[in-house]
């Protein structure tokens, strides 16, 4: 049995392997998906929930909206090593922000590696300066690069996925946003050893304190021992988008049949479980076309099995 699929979700198998210390795709786990044992520890009020990329999974990290840690939802990541000074590259998908109300809730973490207040490399959501910010620092010695990327704070959270990227590396500080490099800078900042990293969680007042107000929704989190190049960033984020078409109301299929070959239409709601969808088609060497409503089914994906 041959079969091609008439996709609206597409997926590239990742090749980007090298210099990858720690994955988390996700998969009704927090487990590191590279090979190299970093697994991380969900915390607090989290869901795995289904993806909708062609496999794996996503997790839900649901806020806690406290301006002092209570629970909200978070995941610890391993500490690393002091390795990483020559070479780090954060890659994750987020989508589905919800900043934290409480007095002082006004920057929220993506992804922070700290030492107390004064080292870290972060990814934030800043609610008084409404941007994405990229930001390394070590207080000890002075240096620090940042970028902020300006965002409606209303328009941004309900815009999907969205794939965040910081790349650094000595001489080299570089940030990106769906696969384009917004900056880059020459400049050295030595973060590692930290003594804390999570996903959805920050530290402060000397890392006496931490929060995990915002909620939100992340895919696909990568660490690498390297700073990638703007290509690879690039095709990391060919290689992951979850490229997604949503039909309300009808849809045409239409296909080049083979003689003596039976086709038969299948759909499904996550690319996981498939069922017949219409009756079989004879192949006639021609082209066959036709239009099905769905306005009672909005969301579908499709396929052909070819006998």
């Amino acid at each position: 049995m041959m079969c091609f699929a008439v996709a609206f979700a597409i997926q590239a198998q990742n090749s980007l392997t090298n210099g990858l210390i720690a994955f988390y795709p996700f998969s009704g786990n927090a487990n590191d998906a590279s090979g190299n044992g970093n697994n991380a520890t969900p915390q607090g009020n989290y869901q795995f929930l289904p993806s909708n990329l062609l496999n794996g999974g996503t997790i839900k990290l649901i806020g806690d909206n406290s301006q002092f840690y209570s629970g909200g939802g978070n995941v610890l990541l391993p500490t690393f090593s002091s390795n990483l000074n020559s070479g780090i590259t954060i890659s994750l998908w987020a989508r589905d922000e919800v900043m934290g109300t409480a007095s002082g809730a006004n920057v929220e973490d993506y992804i922070s590696f700290q030492s107390g207040d004064s080292t870290a490399l972060q990814i934030d959501l800043h609610g008084d300066a409404s941007a994405v910010i990229f930001g390394m620092n070590d207080n000890t010695t002075g240096s620090a690069a940042e970028y902020r990327m300006p965002v409606d704070l209303q328009a941004y959270p309900a815009s999907g996925w969205k794939h965040l990227v910081l790349a650094y590396e000595p001489g080299r500080f570089a940030c990106y946003f769906n696969g384009q490099k917004l900056y880059e800078t020459n400049v050295t900042v030595n973060v590692f050893p930290i003594a804390q990293a999570a996903i959805n969680r920050h530290w402060f007042n000397n890392g006496s304190s931490s929060s995990a107000r915002m909620s939100a929704t992340y895919k696909n989190v990568r660490i690498y021992n390297r700073a990638l190049s703007d290509s690879e960033v690039q095709s990391l984020y060919t290689t992951d988008f979850p490229s997604e078409l949503t039909i309300y109301t009808a849809i045409e299929l239409g296909f080049l049949t083979q003689s003596n070959k039976i086709y038969q239409l299948q759909a499904s709601p996550d690319l996981s479980t498939w069922t017949n969808f219409d009756s079989q088609i004879q192949g006639t060497g021609t082209n066959w076309f036709k239009t099905y409503s769905i306005r009672s089914q909005p969301q579908l994906f499709y396929r052909i099995q070819v006998q």
